[in-house]
């Protein structure tokens, strides 16, 4: 599987061109990186104000050239069919913000009750419910307060199914969070911006995760995957130059 772990679909983005990126992106990120071409996924990590998951299951807003595909024992999961044999599996998944201002990532849930908790009671409630998570990290989101509770936390040993996460809007030559050596584990993804052309980077960064998808219930068996890991996974595509990463955030901060 080549998986982007951190995607948002924002409201009002051209959804052709966005899922048209995304397979084109993966697909040449995994030939870049040298590993056989597998289904290529979309792990969504949708705010509340992010409807693309349900609009497309429910069949609303769907691209013409495209035509979507139902899972009867996984409604977690979709897959989409696209021109030119274009193929995408897309995974319900929430970003929530815990009580201290950290962003979860939570792979096959649809929820945001969770959102605003303490961040101990959020992992808590998802080790009860045996989901995985991912702590991703943000331009100065790590600092401070905040950055002192992830290296606690990866210092204690994360939980089993957490994960910390690197996103493409790293730019190149900027040292890794020490909590990344630390963790051993980091889940990589574009975390493509609400910016004008934002679009254009998601699956442009993620990994490479060897097994089969379930055809069945392919949520869970990325979940089941995930949790297997003993080492750190392939990472596929390229982040974001200095030039780029500063354009990114001026156009961000305009916005």
């Amino acid at each position: 599987m080549l998986i982007d772990a951190h995607v948002h679909m924002y409201p009002g983005v051209d959804r052709n061109a966005f899922l048209s990126a995304a397979a084109a992106n993966l697909a040449i990120a995994g030939q870049r990186a040298g590993v056989d071409t597998g289904p290529c996924v979309l792990l969504m990590t949708e705010t509340p104000h992010e409807t693309g998951f349900d609009d497309l299951s429910a069949g609303s807003g769907v691209p013409a050239g495209w035509r979507v595909e139902l899972f009867p024992d996984d409604p977690l999961a979709i897959r989409l069919h696209g021109p030119g044999a274009q193929t995408l599996l897309l995974v319900a998944g929430r970003q929530i913000v815990s009580a201290e201002r950290l962003e979860v990532l939570i792979i096959g849930y649809r929820d945001a009750m969770l959102d605003g908790q303490p961040l101990d009671d959020v992992l808590a409630a998802l080790r009860n419910e045996e989901r995985c998570a991912i702590l991703p990290w943000g331009a100065g989101k790590w600092l401070g307060a905040r950055g002192a509770r992830i290296a606690a936390l990866v210092s204690a040993g994360l939980p089993p199914g957490v994960f910390l996460g690197d996103n493409g809007g790293r730019p190149v030559g900027w040292p890794a969070p020490a909590g990344f050596g630390a963790a051993g584990l980091v889940l990589p993804g574009s975390d493509p911006l609400p910016i004008s052309g934002g679009w254009r980077d998601v699956g442009s960064y993620g990994f490479y995760l060897p097994g089969a998808v379930d055809p069945a219930r392919p949520t869970q068996s990325i979940m089941d995957a995930l949790l297997a890991l003993t080492h750190q996974p392939k990472i596929i595509g390229r982040r974001v130059g200095i030039p780029g990463f500063i354009a990114r955030q001026i156009r961000l901060r305009v916005s």
